[in-house]
């Protein structure tokens, strides 16, 4: 079975180029950056030690990337988990009575995806996606 247990970890920052290039020279790894048009972010990646760290730059003021960065700063937005069964997590998750953010849940790379409402968390805000076809199911 696989060890891996969080899938990303998603972050707000003001500059995502920025951002990258300093993992990139503090970890000697290769990370990308893009733009997304669809979820109007710049969206920078790297991964170290397995895990993958997502950089979201809002580039326009409509989104939930700006509105974190109005009310918090720059920061961990959210933590995405997915070596798991899908369904399982999200009928624990709703007989715990947490909210879901998504009816239907939303795909990401063909994966679904879906986060618990950051309110009733405290912390940073869950997501749960389903494990990618090279992922063992723990």
């Amino acid at each position: 079975m696989s060890a891996k247990t969080i899938d990303h970890m998603g972050f707000v920052v003001k500059d995502t180029k920025k951002t990258v290039e300093l993992f990139e020279k503090l970890f000697g790894v290769k990370g990308t950056w893009r733009k997304h048009e669809i979820e109007k972010v710049i969206l920078g990646q790297v991964t170290v030690n397995g895990i993958r760290f997502v950089f979201n730059e809002p580039y326009t003021d409509d989104t939930r990337w700006a509105a974190f960065l109005r009310e918090r700063g720059e920061g961990l937005e959210h933590i995405c988990f997915s070596n798991f069964d899908f369904d399982e997590m999200v009928d624990k998750a709703k007989s715990l009575g947490l909210k879901l953010k998504e009816e239907p849940h939303k795909l990401v790379n063909g994966r679904r995806a879906n986060f618990i409402s950051q309110e009733q968390l405290h912390a940073a805000q869950i997501e749960f996606m389903e494990p990618s076809e090279e992922e063992d199911v723990q």
